[in-house]
């Protein structure tokens, strides 16, 4: 599959594809070829009908997941081997619409305060503090620090997207007490060495550690601190657009979700933003 992988590489790299999808796409097209044991230019329709049929009902997989086998095939066909297959579809299979498990204000300063760890307490706090993506906390750095303006530079976020959001007075002070102590120069949150960034599965890992600890049974993983950020915003009165922008959702639709969990959400564009500042009356 050499070839065709480095034809697939190239073609997602020409549509500018982060290479986080490019590994998802080539994982997915690797599968289909191991399933049938057969170079993946050569299956025709009821083959590729059968492999998505097999993801449904024999290996239970979810719908977000099966989308993205499903993704990755058209894509493979439509712009590798030459031939559409847009009517390849998943077999009777719906997305459960299921609301999260959402922390309060007092469970995520709960795992804020189980960390002993001041770089990971940092960490937890920024996700926190302004709802970006782990893949985004883990790359950021020193020089994406806005302080005059009080803004945080998201470069390349999710869809290769710049954008920028707020830094509350209270996280910027949790973000210069961090750097006096760690002097960080290139990423902001290092791993073993410090011109390296610290991977998201560490983060990830100490979160649930802390979580653990904080004796708190949601079942949440450290992308609950985005919704977390999402929810108390809207409970604080952020207008809905502002969140959108803040977010980096490409469709408000995304957005509204949150409202569907808040059914007692009031816009108020006056509302303080300083969620760490919660703290001290919750």
């Amino acid at each position: 599959m050499s070839a065709l992988r480095q034809q697939m590489l190239h073609r997602m790299q020409l549509r500018g594809f982060s290479v986080r999808t490019q590994q998802v796409y080539i994982g997915w097209i690797a599968r289909l070829a191991t399933f049938y044991n057969c170079p993946p230019d050569q299956l025709d329709d009821s083959q590729l009908e059968a492999f998505m049929l097999d993801l449904v009902t024999q290996q239970n997989l979810s719908a977000s997941t099966c989308r993205q086998a499903l993704h990755s095939i058209r894509f493979f066909y439509a712009n590798v081997v030459g031939r559409e297959v847009s009517r390849l579809t998943l077999p009777g299979l719906k997305t459960p619409a299921r609301v999260p498990e959402l922390l309060s204000i007092r469970e995520v300063f709960a795992i804020v305060d189980a960390c002993d760890n001041p770089k990971y307490r940092t960490m937890m706090l920024a996700a926190y503090g302004t709802g970006i993506r782990l893949s985004e906390l883990a790359h950021l750095r020193v020089r994406d620090i806005d302080s005059d303006r009080r803004v945080l530079r998201i470069d390349q976020g999710k869809g290769s997207k710049d954008r920028y959001v707020l830094l509350s007075p209270s996280l910027l002070q949790v973000l210069r007490d961090y750097w006096r102590v760690y002097r960080p120069h290139g990423p902001l949150f290092y791993g073993r060495q410090s011109c390296d960034p610290i991977t998201p599965s560490s983060i990830q890992k100490m979160f649930t550690r802390c979580r653990r600890k904080a004796d708190i049974k949601k079942a949440v993983g450290i992308h609950g601190l985005r919704h977390a950020f999402a929810t108390h915003s809207l409970e604080a009165g952020m207008p809905l657009a502002q969140l959108q922008q803040l977010l980096g959702h490409k469709s408000i639709s995304t957005t509204l979700r949150y409202v569907h969990w808040l059914p007692r959400y009031q816009e108020r564009p006056d509302a303080a933003q300083d969620l760490l500042a919660c703290r001290m009356s919750s």
